[in-house]
């Protein structure tokens, strides 16, 4: 059989385990063995008898009878253990239960009726859980060391078949294929060896009629026995007929019976082929019967020894034709059936043979036909129009069938010899005698569409099938163990056939690269197997065909023919054919033979049995080691190891060496002295397996000077021998000198052995890398295919292990200096080229591809481009189609992709299908390459099921496909193995081609987790799990070991980067502190130690000094504490006027979980009394922008540390204890101590620095600052610094200050004028005084939030505060005053008034949120910030707030975890939203008026919400207002979620409009967790607005308001501005400017109106209701109140509009549809779609600034973005042409400062390394924080793996210029994008320990990453990956509990969001003509 092979086109030994070379030079392959364990349990069918337990000395049985209707049979379940302990399980072992434990699990299952695979689950290799029957077995085949199997599944041997007569009828005439059939009957000859009373024969997938069965003697008798039940052993695959009486030896017998079967299409045993032609679908019956698929047939003996003659008929229709092994004799006979008319072709009687070498065909093929020179007819049938790409194979065919008769003396028996391409062949072709089965791509080959490779492979093909012809259907194996004597010697022989025919093509050479080096690479594993392999099972020899038995078989062969000699080889061959011939041999006759020969002539000293056992009966091979020997002249030392890829690989010793691991090994050499490369029998030297080392003598004259360091020596000549070399260091110095010197002093096989050798010895840790990268240094001379191949494979490892590491970009430049010179020379010019150069110009041009050199690139997409521009005329030489397809669709987009599939489709030459179905695979969008994934299962694909593991594999070979390729491997195992991965290399080969680059921890864990899950589902795939998993470690070891060397290999080279490469759950415990003290006062001294320039030894010492009042009787002082160390001897109590009755101070304990400190007093305090307590502490200070901390930055290229705090909202408690409770304010005095060169600043001003002293050599000074108002801990604010200030006084005569690192004080302006600005403008908005004498702000380099608005001394993240016109942007500038506004509302709103627990947090940062908008309003009025309202706040607080995983506004926190959570979207964005609803409803002058009195009557002090509803109401009511404020607004903060709106109207009641409110849920089908439980049943007091295309007003005030009550679910509503209903294009428009928080959806012609208003004039409705009528109408899609094709009318309109607040509306919306698509087949039409929508705005805006107001610069910036984002090539242009002016001149930055984020991220996204690290390097020496920022988030934006994994990894590196508080925003910013999600998502799971640390001070960072990272996951698969991942992360993400959960839920959305609405938008997209069939 000819292995289905996969691998690189343009290599055929890249791959590590091709399973061989003919079939593609670009696939390969592995095979394995499963079901190797020892358990097997026959079935029965019935009801159970009787159950027996019986205990046996060797270990415990259990026999468990079961009867069927005829017969009986017993079940017997023995799980014996052997020595050690330990049985397998999957890959890994466990702890063996005991035999007895293990044989009552059996039983159980049996009892219980559980099937075979559930039962033997329970048993492994050494133990056996079997089935036994009267039916006697054969002897087990002989040992070789394997463990075998207690079940024997072979044949009984007491019948021998001697003849069958066979008919098979096909119905396949039907229009359902799914109904094929067929039938057959079955007439057989069998010989009586052993008396016996039943006949067993193989079956499967049969069904036998069991009253056709007769059984009758050759010569009848009536003593003959009869026929009298049926068994079936399902396992074995068994037929058992039982008998009357025992058969009688040495009788012939007559058996007959007929039978049916369905015929599926799963190219096994008798199939169906589909395939088209005249215009038609049509079908083939094609047969598959090698190895055990005969069965599938006819009932048979089935197994290769039993041989029989065969007379076949067929009986078909008269207009098809049908073929089989022999000729047709008649066709005479004719009948009609069902309307048609059958024919029944009798064939011609076959010679002895195997039944797995019959063939069956019909079709209605046409054929060619020749006669070879010794008269044998030979006749290639194809589908009639392909029919002439036959003529090659046939000339191929008759040449090489007289050349092997001629060769091994021994004629073809078979009066003619067919061949035939079949459309669904699984494997490349089978052997039958007489009619060769073909895969089409393997016999058809067109010239001048078909290439050399096309045609090569079909000479090997052809040449191996012959090769059989003798090899394996003359002699057969007597059992599956000696497959190799078929398949190794078809896979060596097949080069005398191709070399008889092309002799040009001096193929022999080409056994290196294609058989001998794959079958190193698969045989250098502990999971390989020895060539003579105990096999049982149909899984188990299925496995067995793999490189072992094709390629290893191939080479020992060709080492044997070596060290024969050519003769002795020939003549011993052919002798053993001519002995053996229609009859079965065994290894021994082989040996036999080749021993005499060699004796015959001469050569007795030949043992081949003992030499050749130890390659056949132990897995693996030798490194020879060899060296020269300067104490012995003429002398080298030599010696053998085993030589095993990972020598640290754990042998799972399924196969016990007998030898030692030691090989008699035939070894040659040559010198530099005197250099011979044409060694021959005479030349070769031996080392027995008795022999670890010896020396060999090869005379002084022929070994050189050991000393000179240009001399060398080689061994293993021409690469004859199977095994590797190894020498000293400064041999292979020496050889790769020859090489740079003159490399053809070499022949080319030992260039590329060298080359092989040395990589994998580095792999093998038996050499340095950098020694091996010298074996390569030469290439760019190199111009042969041999050593390029190798080379090839060789570095191609390295590139696949650098493909995510920063390595990647100087390995590809290093790969260009080997390539550009070459590339130049050889180019794409075939003209003349001989099948060599044409070879080696394939390889060397698709490197220059691959690599990246541009002229390649260019070449190929122009080719292509002309192809495309003209499809009937292909412009592409033939020999180069692979690589210019390929890399043109990898450079390409759709159009090139789909023009390819288009072509695929419509190509008749089965080569070009192949080449194209390849070149799909190498597609760079991951959407496409998805899209192919899921084409591969699509119904109506056309993809053939034999082609799957092509696509996965090619897939797989790029970076960006593999993670790909392997989510749907592992997603569709199940289909993909039992409908499309099927024959005997389907699973293997996928196996291999998805995992074979795998080389990280998680993709091992995930490998094993698959393993584990499909334990049972691997069949014969299951030996290539194995060996991914050792392949997967070896490749994670190669990377720890060799990534350092080859870092600095290329840095030495001039290549490098100049970078290096690669909690406690408190659950409802009351945390609260205790009521019984309150804090008064706090006098504070802080004195840091940050000046050792080491800052892990960073800390600082403190002193506290509080007051403290009783307030009930007790005991002890309870506050907070964390990371904080009290001297306990510091700690003093007293009362403040001391009374001898005072408790004193007696011992203290700290509650962690709580973070309290219990100081325990020695009596009960007394109440109303106030007491002293201080004491002193120290703390470390750490990084992680907590509590006290350090922060770092750079001056001159020195490391400064700055101290700078954070202490919201729960680590005061870091700073010194404390009340850390918002509430308990008290007053401070605060002291920092600081050296004299240094400032310290606080909340209050100086008021006394005179105190210095020295400590250490330091000066120091004392900084004491004023006493403080009331106010709480969480808003101090402490620093020491070096910073500069520039400042300003306010209106009212407040001192500002802004500070910044000196560098970048100048930034500071724009920030001052605003605070400067504003801060009298809130003063007089709430006509309260800002009651501290100074307002500082300081920009810090490391800082988590924003900004905190301590009070008197606001800290701000640096990108928050600082702005250089020169360089920010206008975003920039608005995000400045946002802030700033922000936190200066907090003077009032927090500081002032603070809530008094964290569950009215809204309180601060709702009002700060709405404040901002009214501040930056009043500064900068041309912003409209109130039209952005709905678009910044509403919209992203109805996002996150419509989920079921959302919580009210106020809500019950608890912990520090629970409090740091809800800092979010509902604290800030929903609370800012419903306080300007209020504003509206109550009118901005009630609501200021109002909130003005809440403040005044609470300053100083904490307040909950019902103050504010109180203060409102009562102001309300003041000014005649009947409001109640709380019954209105507790709806809106006591219930999460928010209403929709639903408007309609009845012609019944014309003037009014019915209103009906519900909950929204944008996932209705979600399930609500009842965390939070709704007061009011999920229904609202709703401010109502409407307006109408009647009268649109769009400045309703608070008495247009109408209400909906909580009670009400729904209402009529009259209006007098309603639209008459007979008013077609009338609309009504509710909820105007957007004011209140809540959907609205009407009835479908409502929408259809507004749409149409928006098309003709959409300015006539306001630009914030545009926005909101985009984001409800996509919402309402999502959520399933409206259809998405309603949804999408409501932006027909874009194309003109202009405006930046829709525009972003729409981008949000139509944002998540883009990311909902991206892996997506309608990507491509929703792109054209958004393009058609973009271009008119961008052709408007375009890239000029010019002028630009605010507003205009904001769309520009928008739409500018989204332009280049979906491909304009313009604008990619433009911005690619700016950076590059930049990069030419750093100095000067020509980007304009407002179109920086779309031209850094789009020139870094289409360009390559050298963008990337100029933008990195930019952002490292940038000064301007916005400029920093610009950067690194432009740094994600990166479309290479490797460059973002970089990144990635950067991140966490110990010296990282990327900040901690930057962290995450890295890895969220890579997963945007489409390459870097699946990145973003691995680095999660594979460095979560590393971010759990970083994060450890904030956990919900790390959780809400994780929500970020995965927003856009959308497939039921990434839904499990996400819950799995989570669950083994519960306990470590326990506090964050509400971000895993809206990440599910997220997840959840977006399957449903596909389920419902990607069918609308695809009919929405084809009704749009933007989609074309896909």
């Amino acid at each position: 059989m000819e292995k289905e092979i996969q691998g690189n086109e343009f290599l055929p030994a890249v791959t590590v385990a091709p399973a061989n070379r003919y079939v593609d030079p670009d696939m390969s392959t592995t095979f394995s063995k499963s079901d190797s364990g020892g358990c097997r349990v026959s079935t029965a069918v019935g009801f159970l008898l009787t159950l027996l337990a019986i205990l046996v000395a060797v270990g415990v049985g259990l026999i468990v009878h079961f009867a069927e209707n005829h017969g009986k049979q017993d079940v017997v379940c023995k799980c014996e253990m052997s020595g050690g302990g330990m049985i397998s399980a999957g890959l890994g072992a466990q702890t063996a239960p005991s035999s007895a434990d293990l044989s009552k699990q059996c039983a159980d299952f049996v009892d219980k009726g559980h099937n075979t695979e559930k039962i033997c689950s329970k048993c492994k290799v050494d133990q056996s859980c079997s089935g036994a029957s009267n039916v006697p077995t054969t002897p087990a085949p002989e040992n070789t060391g394997q463990a075998t199997t207690a079940v024997d599944m072979r044949l009984p041997d007491h019948l021998t078949p001697i003849h069958y007569d066979v008919e098979i009828q096909p119905f396949m005439y039907s229009d359902n294929p799914k109904d094929f059939t067929y039938k057959g009957k079955v007439k057989m000859l069998i010989h009586c060896n052993q008396a016996a009373a039943n006949i067993t024969l193989h079956t499967d997938l049969i069904t036998v009629d069991s009253s056709s069965i007769s059984i009758q003697g050759e010569i009848p008798s009536a003593t003959d026995p009869t026929y009298v039940s049926l068994d079936r052993d399902e396992p074995r695959q068994f037929l058992i007929l039982n008998l009357s009486d025992d058969l009688k030896v040495g009788t012939r017998y007559v058996l007959e019976m007929t039978y049916s079967a369905p015929m599926p299409s799963d190219m096994r045993g008798i199939y169906y082929s589909k395939y088209f032609s005249g215009g038609q679908t049509k079908y083939m019956m094609a047969t598959q019967f090698g190895p055990t698929d005969a069965r599938r047939a006819f009932p048979c003996f089935d197994e290769p020894a039993l041989k029989a003659t065969f007379n076949i008929t067929l009986v078909r229709p008269d207009y098809l034709n049908s073929i089989s092994n022999m000729p047709i004799v008649n066709s005479n006979k004719r009948f009609n059936e069902n309307g048609i008319t059958y024919v029944k072709d009798e064939y011609a009687q076959t010679p002895r043979m195997s039944s797995y070498l019959l063939a069956l065909a019909v079709s209605d093929f046409d054929y060619t036909n020749a006669t070879s020179e010794s008269g044998i007819e030979y006749r290639a049938f194809s589908i009639r129009e392909t029919v002439n790409e036959t003529l090659y194979a046939l000339d191929v065919g008759v040449k090489v069938i007289d050349q092997y008769q001629w060769y091994f003396q021994v004629h073809y028996p078979l009066p003619k010899q067919d061949m035939i391409a079949v459309p669904d062949f699984a494997a490349g072709a089978m052997e039958n005698w007489g009619l060769i089965m073909y895969k089409q791509t393997a016999m058809l080959y067109k010239p001048g569409v078909s290439s050399q490779s096309n045609k090569e492979r079909v000479a090997t093909v052809v040449s191996h099938e012959l090769a059989h012809m003798w090899f394996g259907d003359l002699v057969s194996p007597a059992w599956w163990d000696d497959i190799w004597l078929n398949e190794g010697f078809a896979s060596f022989v097949e080069y005398m056939g191709i070399d008889h025919v092309h002799p040009d093509w001096n193929i022999f050479d080409k056994f290196v690269v294609l058989d001998l080096q794959p079958a190193f690479a698969f045989d250098g594993r502990v999971t390989s197997h020895p060539v003579i392999v105990v096999v049982n099972t149909p899984n188990e020899i299925n496995a067995a065909f793999d490189t072992i038995s094709y390629s290893k078989g191939a080479a020992i062969i060709r080492m044997m023919r070596h060290f024969l000699g050519e003769e002795t080889f020939r003549n011993g061959i052919t002798n053993y054919l001519k002995a053996l011939e229609y009859d079965a041999a065994h290894h021994d006759r082989l040996w036999q033979s080749l021993t005499k020969q060699a004796a015959d002539d001469g050569k007795s000293h030949i043992d081949v049995k003992s030499i050749m056992d130890t390659w056949t009966k132990q897995m693996n091979y030798p490194v020879v080691t060899v060296s020269c020997d300067p104490q012995s002249p003429g002398h080298v030392q030599v010696k053998q190891e085993r030589f095993l890829e990972d020598p640290t690989a754990v042998d799972p010793g399924t196969f016990v060496s007998t030898f030692g691991y030691r090989w008699t090994i035939p070894v040659t050499l040559t010198t530099s002295q005197s250099p011979n490369f044409h060694t021959t029998d005479k030349d070769v030297m031996w080392m027995t397996k008795d022999q670890q080392t010896m020396t060999m003598d090869l005379g002084a004259s022929k070994l050189p000077d050991c000393s000179d360091p240009d001399s060398w020596l080689l061994a293993n000549v021409q690469q004859i021998g199977f095994y590797r070399v190894n020498y000293p260091a400064g041999n292979w110095r020496a050889l790769a000198n020859q090489l740079n010197s003159n490399h053809t002093m070499f022949p080319v096989v030992n260039r590329a052995q060298m080359i092989d050798d040395a990589f994998n010895l580095v792999k093998a840790g038996h050499l340095d890398l950098k020694t091996a990268m010298q074996t390569i240094e030469y290439l760019n001379k190199e111009r042969d295919y041999i050593p390029w191949s190798t080379a090839v494979y060789a570095l191609g490892y390295i590139n696949t292990m650098v493909s995510l590491d920063s390595l990647k970009g100087p390995f590809e430049r290093f790969m260009r200096s080997k390539l550009s010179d070459l590339y130049d020379s050889v180019g794409l010019d075939n003209t003349d080229a001989s099948h060599g150069e044409i070879d080696a110009r394939r390889v060397i041009a698709n490197q220059a591809c691959t690599y990246g050199i541009q002229s390649c690139l260019d070449a190929a997409s122009d080719l292509f481009q002309q192809w495309m521009d003209k499809p009937e005329v292909n412009p592409i030489d033939v020999n180069l189609k692979t690589v210019v397809y390929c890399n043109a669709i990898r450079n390409g987009g759709w159009d090139e992709w789909s023009f390819a599939l288009k072509m695929y489709n419509e190509a008749t030459v089965a080569t070009e299908q192949r080449d194209l179905l390849k070149a799909l695979g190498c597609s760079s969008q991951p959407w496409i390459l998805n899209h192919y994934l899921n084409l591969l299962i699509a119904a109506g694909s056309p993809i053939r099921a034999q082609d799957s593991y092509y696509v996965l594999s090619k897939v797989a070979e790029s970076t960006i496909g593999r993670s790909l390729a392997w989510d749907f491997f592992r997603l569709n195992f199940d289909i993909l193995a039992s409908e499309y991965l099927t024959g005997t290399f389907g699973i293997p080969n996928a196996v291999d081609g998805v995992t074979e680059d795998f080389n990280t921890e998680l993709e091992l864990q995930e490998l094993e987790d698959l393993i584990s899950r499909e334990s049972g589902q691997l069949g014969y795939g299951f030996r290539n799990f194995q060996q991914a998993v050792e392949r997967t470690r070896a490749n994670i070891r190669w990377k720890k070991q060799n990534l350092g060397v080859l870092e600095e290999y290329l840095n030495e080279g001039g290549f490098g980067n100049d970078v290096p490469s690669e909690a406690t759950d408190a659950g409802k415990v009351n945390l609260r502190l205790p009521d019984h003290v309150t804090p008064v006062h706090y006098d504070v001294q802080l004195q840091p130690y940050m000046y050792s320039g080491k800052p892990e030894n960073f800390s600082y010492n403190g002193m506290v000094r509080m007051i403290v009042r009783c307030n009930k009787p007790a005991s002890n002082v309870t506050m907070h504490i964390d990371l904080i160390n009290v001297d306990p001897s510091s700690v003093k109590f007293y009362g403040e006027a001391p009374m001898n009755s005072d408790p004193i101070y007696v011992s203290s304990e700290i509650d962690k979980v709580k973070q309290f400190l219990i100081v325990k007093l020695s009596h009960n305090m007394t109440v109303s009394r106030q007491y002293i307590l201080e004491m002193a502490y120290s703390g470390k200070m750490p990084d992680d922008l907590r509590g006290v901390y350090y922060s770092k930055y750079s001056r001159n290229g020195t490391d400064k540390y700055m101290l700078t705090t954070q202490f919201q909202p729960t680590d005061a408690r870091r700073a010194f204890p404390c009340f850390d409770e918002p509430g308990l304010k008290a007053t401070f005095n605060i002291t920092l101590v600081r050296p004299d060169y240094l400032k310290s600043l606080s909340n209050m001003p100086i008021i006394d620095n005179s105190t210095s002293f020295i400590e250490d050599g330091i000066t120091y000074v004392k900084d004491v600052y004023q006493k403080s108002p009331r106010m709480s801990t969480y808003l101090l604010a402490f620093v020491v610094s070096d910073f500069d200030f520039i400042g300003n006084m306010t209106s009212n005569g407040v001192e500002y200050r802004a500070y910044a690192i000196p560098e970048s004080i100048s930034q500071a302006q724009h920030a001052l004028e605003v605070g400067v600005q504003l801060l009298p403008k809130y003063e007089e908005l709430y006509q309260i005084g800002y009651p501290l004498p100074k307002q500082d702000m300081i920009a810090v380099p490391d800082f988590e939030a924003g900004a905190m608005e301590n009070w008197g001394l606001i800290t701000y993240r640096e990108t928050a505060m600082l702005y250089d016109p020169a360089v920010s942007s206008e975003s920039d500038k608005e995000y400045v005053a946002i802030v700033i506004a922000h936190e200066l509302a907090h003077m009032w709103f927090g500081d002032l008034v603070t809530p008094a627990w964290w569950d009215d947090l809204w309180l601060n940062e709702g009002f700060a949120t709405f404040v901002e908008n009214l501040g930056v309003d009043m500064a900068f009025p041309e912003w409209k910030m109130f039209e952005k309202f709905g678009l910044s706040v509403v919209q992203r607080a109805m996002d996150y707030d419509g989920r079921v995983t959302s919580h009210p506004i106020i809500v019950e926190v608890n912990t520090p975890d629970e409090i740091n959570e809800i800092f979010d979207y509902i604290s800030y964005e929903k609370s800012g939203s419903i306080i300007r609803m209020m504003r509206h409803f109550l009118s901005p002058g009630t609501f200021d008026r109002g909130v003005t009195a809440y403040l005044k009557s609470l300053e100083y002090e904490a307040a909950t919400h019902n103050d504010l509803w109180a203060a409102l109401t009562k102001q309300a009511s003041d000014e005649g207002k009947n409001y109640d404020v709380k019954d209105i607004m507790d709806t809106w903060t006591q219930q999460m979620n928010f209403p929709l709106v639903t408007l309609s109207r009845d012609p019944s009641n014309p003037n009014q409009v019915h209103v009906i409110q519900e909950r929204f849920l944008v996932d209705k089908a979600s399930e609500d967790p009842m965390t939070y439980k709704s007061p009011y049943g999920y229904q609202w007091t709703i401010p109502l607005t409407v307006t109408s295309s009647e009268r649109p007003d769009f400045n309703l005030t608070d008495k247009d308001v109408q209400w909906i009550d909580k009670t009400e679910q729904s209402k009529y509503i009259t209006f007098d501005n309603l639209p008459a209903l007979t008013n077609a294009s009338g609309w009504i428009l509710a909820n105007v400017q957007q004011l209140g928080f809540y959907r609205v959806n009407y009835q479908v012609s409502n929408w259809k109106s507004l749409a149409e208003q928006l098309n003709i004039d959409h300015q006539v409705i306001a630009t914030s209701n545009r926005a909101q009528l985009l984001d409800d109408a996509f919402n309402l899609a999502k959520s399933g109140h409206l259809g998405l094709d309603t949804a999408l009318l409501m932006i027909d309109y874009l194309d003109k509009e202009r405006d930046y607040v829709p525009w972003s509306a729409a981008i949000g919306e139509l944002g998540y549809i883009k990311r909902m698509l991206v892996l997506d087949s309608l990507y491509a039409p929703f792109q054209s779609f958004m393009l058609d929508k973009l271009k008119p705005a961008y052709d408007f805006y375009g890239l000029d600034n010019s002028n630009a107001t605010h507003l205009e610069i904001s769309a520009r910036t928008k739409i500018a973005a989204q332009a280049c984002s979906y491909g304009i090539q313009s604008c990619l242009d433009a911005a690619s042409g700016s950076y590059k002016r930049w990069m030419e001149s750093p100095g000067s930055n020509p980007v304009d400062v407002n179109l920086k984020s779309v031209v850094y991220c789009n020139a870094i996204r289409n360009g390559g390394w050298e963008e990337w690290q100029f933008g990195l390097e930019m952002y490292k020496k940038s000064q301007v924080a916005t400029e920093r920022d610009q950067l690194f988030s432009a740094l994600s934006c990166a479309s290479k793996p490797w460059i973002l994994k970089y990144y990635l990894d950067l991140t966490l590196e110990e010296n990282s210029p990327i900040r901690l508080q930057d962290l995450d925003y890295v890895i969220r910013y890579v997963s945007m994008e489409t390459v870097g999600r699946p990145l973003a998502w691995q680095f999660i799971r594979d460095r979560f320990h590393e971010l759990e640390k970083k994060f450890e001070t904030n956990p919900d960072t790390l959780a809400v990453l994780i929500e970020r990272v995965t927003t856009e996951f959308n497939t039921q698969f990434e839904l499990e990956e996400l819950q799995h991942f989570l669950d083994t992360k519960a306990r470590k993400l326990a506090t964050s509990q509400p971000a895993s959960k809206r990440a599910l839920t997220q997840v959840q959305t977006n399957i449903q969001w596909m389920t419902q609405n990607r069918p609308v938008l695809e009919r929405f997209l084809k009704n749009s003509g933007y989609l074309q069939s896909l």
